[in-house]
């Protein structure tokens, strides 16, 4: 009987790997990243970094960045997409990581089912699934941590010493890969420490071996010079000198991040929020039920020193996640504490199991409904951000605002993170942006502009204050704005247009005395119910007013009231609202770009266009009017 079970065994095991791939294959991210949220911050520039065979920003990560990359060549051999192979990277750590937890449940003597359901429920909760569906490298930190776990345990079974040098490598591995690791090793000084201590009585020489098999671990940074010297085009950082190199593996440039909390409110305040996040990522009842579970396994004899470590485990990470707020993203952060409480779970569920054959039930019931509850509870969130469409949204704008065939040397600016991600991939990887270069913040922009180049800039990227028009000035002396499809906003030290740029019109529209509506385009976009209007200001002299455009369409041959506008895209100044009329030089030409679309029951044929501005009294003052005909949409 007790060898059948052993060989039914690991059908549990192999129902674990099937649940977990089809729920993570269902919402892996399969395109460029296009999602701003937090979790997915990073990324766009993991997708390159694998794609590329690159580096990342610190600490280089380059046990994931040369893994990541050899898994998804081999993937691309088969037309499998670099982003889906990145995200199919993470999705294969994290079931490895779920099988071993699988097996270090059974190793401690959990039954079976137990260790099934409880493993599952890890699986789908939020954090842990989104970091099995996008390119991340949390999935490998946490799949490092059940490694070291696995290896202590077996330790601890089989008695034999060359465990040592095994879990030492481990050690290496996960604190080199991701500096979080290090607080593992104070938990996992409690559960296998007796073992250590007693093999290095027995022989002294294992101490250096030990050291040496923790320390070879690191030898893979040696990836990160070699990829400077082989030519990546995807390189963070310096790492090819020597002060860069240690800059980039110590994280010194997020050293201002990596302080401690300010006062003991901040640290109240911080706890709370770790525990809110701890809780609301595992879900409360499991949360508790693995508080519990750690809390009575200490109390047995069976588990108490797994539970100690355990518990030390989650402690230290909660404790570094609240002194440290600032450094870290605590959904994040705080997995490694996560699972440590879903052990604690396991224990629970176990101890309750124990009690009888309904009790049996009663916990792998409660456990399966809880894995469906998340899933159902979960799958939306997770799609959100790995459907995200606005990454490659914004490559297909790109693409079709032409900037090749406007400009010789056309550059696009774009600030670091998801949108500089998605264009450099778009240049580098996918070659759709092949002819356009990509630039960061990083950039020496006048050097840009003086070499010839043309230079675009994402409209959004003017939000950020410490982006915005007086960071241009101060890089530029003063700097010209024009507008572009596609939201781009051209940048120059010398304003931009000039007549042979304006498309050819009847007349132009004088906008009271200082302003005129020289030329104007559009172009009606079928697939979208839209048109794109492109307006051409120009100043007769000095403005010494900031005024705002109006854009009302409408399906009547005259704007006459506001039950004639059926849609419009006003803006408080032009060029997407970020070139205040003020600061145009006389007879400087502005393009401003405006989108109209039209809705469901009525389609416009004109569109009225001028400027306005309101006095202190509140009272509105419109400067001109042109109504333009738009083309019919088909």
């Amino acid at each position: 009987m007790q060898g059948a079970r052993r060989r039914r065994t690991p059908s549990w095991s192999i129902a674990v790997i099937a649940i977990a791939s089809v729920i993570y294959g269902a919402t892996l991210q399969l395109d460029v990243n296009g999602s701003a949220d937090r979790y997915a911050e990073d990324v766009g520039e993991f997708q390159n970094v694998i794609a590329q065979w690159g580096t990342a920003h610190p600490t280089g990560y380059p046990l994931y960045s040369l893994a990541g990359a050899a898994f998804g060549t081999v993937l691309r051999a088969f037309d499998v997409a670099p982003t889906t192979a990145a995200s199919a990277f993470s999705a294969c750590v994290a079931i490895l990581a779920l099988l071993g937890t699988y097996a270090l449940f059974r190793t401690w003597r959990i039954a079976p089912p137990v260790a099934a359901a409880t493993t599952l429920l890890l699986a789908v909760a939020f954090p842990f699934w989104i970091h099995a569906a996008i390119a991340e490298v949390y999935a490998l930190l946490i799949a490092l941590i059940v490694l070291m776990y696995l290896i202590a345990a077996r330790w601890e079974t089989h008695r034999d010493s060359r465990h040592i040098y095994a879990l030492a490598f481990a050690a290496g591995l996960a604190v080199g890969h991701h500096r979080l690791a290090l607080l593992a090793l104070p938990a996992l000084a409690i559960y296998a420490g007796p073992l250590i201590v007693k093999a290095v009585r027995e022989r002294p020489i294992r101490l250096l071996a030990t050291l040496l098999s923790f320390f070879a671990a690191f030898l893979v940074y040696l990836y990160i010079p070699f990829r400077v010297w082989t030519g990546s085009t995807w390189i963070y950082g310096d790492p090819g000198t020597w002060d860069g190199f240690w800059r980039l593996v110590t994280g010194r440039e997020y050293g201002w991040l990596v302080r401690p909390a300010a006062d003991l409110a901040v640290t109240e305040t911080a706890l709370g929020q770790a525990i809110e996040t701890l809780a609301s990522g595992l879900t409360w009842p499991l949360f508790t039920a693995g508080a519990v579970g750690l809390l009575v396994a200490v109390a047995s004899r069976a588990h108490r020193r797994q539970a100690i470590s355990l518990g030390l485990l989650a402690l230290t990470n909660v404790a570094f996640s609240v002194v440290y707020s600032q450094a870290v993203l605590l959904q994040a952060a705080l997995m490694p504490a996560m699972l440590a409480v879903s052990l604690g779970a396991g224990f629970l569920a176990q101890s309750i199991a124990d009690r009888g054959s309904l009790a049996r039930v009663a916990v792998v019931s409660a456990l399966v409904m809880g894995v469906v509850a998340q899933v159902l509870v979960n799958a939306g969130p997770v799609q959100a951000i790995t459907r995200d469409p606005s990454g490659r949204e914004l490559i297909e704008d790109v693409v079709h605002a032409g900037l090749d065939r406007a400009s010789s040397r056309p550059v696009v600016f774009a600030l670091w993170g998801p949108d500089y991600f998605a264009l450099a991939y778009a240049h580098s990887v996918t070659r759709e942006l092949a002819s356009i270069d990509v630039v960061d913040h990083r950039a020496d922009i006048k050097a840009l502009l003086d070499d010839g180049h043309d230079l675009y800039v994402l409209s959004p990227t003017f939000y950020y204050e410490r982006r915005a028009l007086p960071w241009w000035d101060r890089r530029l002396g003063r700097a010209f704005l024009s507008s572009y499809a596609a939201g781009l906003v051209r940048v120059s030290g010398r304003p931009i247009l000039t007549e042979a740029d304006l498309p050819p019109v009847a007349s132009s529209a004088p906008m009271g005395e200082s302003i005129a509506l020289r030329a104007w385009h559009v172009e009606p976009h079928e697939t979208d119910r839209a048109w794109r209007l492109a307006l051409y200001w120009q100043a007769l002299s000095p403005v010494g007013r900031d005024y705002s455009v109006f854009v009302h369409a409408s399906d009547r041959d005259v704007v006459d009231g506001p039950d004639a506008i059926v849609a419009q895209a006003d803006s408080s100044a032009p060029v997407y609202g970020w070139y205040p009329t003020s600061r145009w030089s006389p007879g400087e030409i502005v393009r401003d770009d405006h989108v109209i679309r039209a809705p469901a029951d009525r389609v416009p044929k004109i569109v009225s266009v001028g400027m306005y501005y309101q006095d202190e009294s509140g009272a509105f003052h419109n400067l001109g009017n042109q109504v333009i005909s738009l083309p019919p949409l088909r």
